[in-house]
């Protein structure tokens, strides 16, 4: 058996039938795979097929830099199967060194501990619909049985900033539609309510803390590597479970939540904690050594009170609190931090990859191929969709 990914499949003989990943035929056994049969299969997301020879020849493992300066596509096209995921299960636990170098070691700030407690924390920090008037009103008419997309879409114009956002995400190629979306009624219709709610707390976030201003991390690069983190979890969902995958972009975006609001009100605390980090130790740990709690906690708690999911606010904290966390949802969350830390951009506080199990990639059922096309396809969507919630709020 040779299983090839798309990009070598012309001029190849099927060896099996092909479906699609929603279990529709493709092609038939027999079939030589031709340019036009892979429009077809790329338009069905099929990554892969079982053909009757392999002569692709084998890849050598990629340097962090020759990803960085050569983009993800040339770097992972021609790699054997399996030495990606060897690659990168080896390089958890190394220096990230495509986001750190432009971030300095942390400044020491002067002044008496500002160490709070954690129940003192989140007592002090408000609701989510405080963080924008219009959010509380989206959320009430998305609940309400009788709303219809018009309904929305009212409510959502009172918001120029989330309008134009919205435009902006679903004219993305995120969406992919081939011709141009130019009104919010259409917009809401598309992305239904799962979405829309996801992009209101994320602008509403962004916007809320947009006005911290500590030489600890840099706004714009914090959420940057939130929006990679985002865009990595919603590609693995998708790929593994073929369903809804709004969700998987709001955990991914908001999985780091808990620090930014450890940094707005220990900003001096903080900074140890990030000095501790970057003298080799992971941030979760050191948050730990210097409050007894850590970020992920807050996070959850803040998810919770925000009346997302429960089983969300669990799988975003298990995936940073437990290496042998093995629950397929918190997997995908643990292998796109991962993931944004070693191939994407920005800064969140984490100086290293975080560590893998062998078994992570295993455990999702994703193939090489699939890991190949998520990397590309996160290649091609990274800077417009970070474009679309950071241009004009971001910094």
């Amino acid at each position: 058996m040779a299983i090839i990914g798309i990009d070598a499949l012309e001029g190849r003989i099927l060896k099996r039938d092909l479906f699609a990943p929603n279990g529709r035929f493709i092609l038939a056994k027999g079939t030589i795979v031709s340019d036009r049969c892979l429009d077809i299969l790329r338009s069905w997301g099929v990554v892969e097929a079982d053909v009757c020879d392999d002569h692709i020849p084998p890849g050598e493992v990629p340097s962090v830099r020759s990803v960085e300066g050569g983009g993800l596509e040339n770097s992972f096209r021609y790699m054997s199967p399996g030495v990606l995921r060897n690659w990168f299960v080896d390089l958890a636990g190394e220096r990230n060194v495509i986001s750190s170098p432009k971030n300095s070691p942390p400044i020491d700030m002067e002044g008496e501990s500002d160490i709070l407690s954690l129940e003192s924390l989140i007592s002090q920090e408000p609701g989510l619909v405080s963080y924008s008037p219009v959010l509380g009103q989206i959320i009430d008419v998305i609940e309400s049985p009788r709303s219809s997309a018009s309904h929305v879409a009212y409510v959502v114009e009172q918001d120029s900033a989330l309008s134009a956002k919205l435009l902006r995400l679903v004219n993305s190629p995120l969406y992919g539609f081939p011709r141009t979306i130019t009104s919010i009624e259409q917009a809401v219709a598309i992305v239904g309510s799962g979405d829309l709610m996801s992009l209101a707390i994320q602008v509403a976030s962004i916007t809320h803390f947009r006005g911290i201003d500590y030489p600890i991390l840099d706004m714009a690069h914090f959420w940057e590597h939130s929006i990679c983190c985002a865009i990595f979890a919603r590609l693995l969902a998708s790929r593994r479970f073929r369903g809804d995958d709004s969700r998987y972009f709001i955990g991914g975006m908001l999985m780091n939540l808990g620090r930014m609001v450890m940094m707005e009100r220990m900003p001096r605390a903080f900074c140890g904690a990030l000095s501790s980090a970057y003298g080799g130790r992971t941030t979760v740990d050191a948050e730990k050594q210097v409050f007894g709690y850590s970020s992920p906690q807050v996070t959850a708690v803040l998810l919770s009170r925000w009346c997302l999911p429960p089983e969300l606010a669990w799988s975003v904290t298990e995936s940073r609190l437990f290496h042998d966390c093995c629950e397929s949802e918190s997997t995908v969350f643990r292998l796109a931090e991962a993931m944004a830390c070693a191939f994407g951009s920005g800064f969140a506080g984490d100086y290293f990859v975080p560590v893998l199990d062998d078994g992570v990639v295993e455990s999702l059922g994703l193939s090489y191929n699939e890991l190949v096309f998520v990397l590309k396809q996160f290649d091609r969507q990274r800077s417009e969709i970070v474009d679309v919630f950071l241009g004009g709020i971001g910094g």
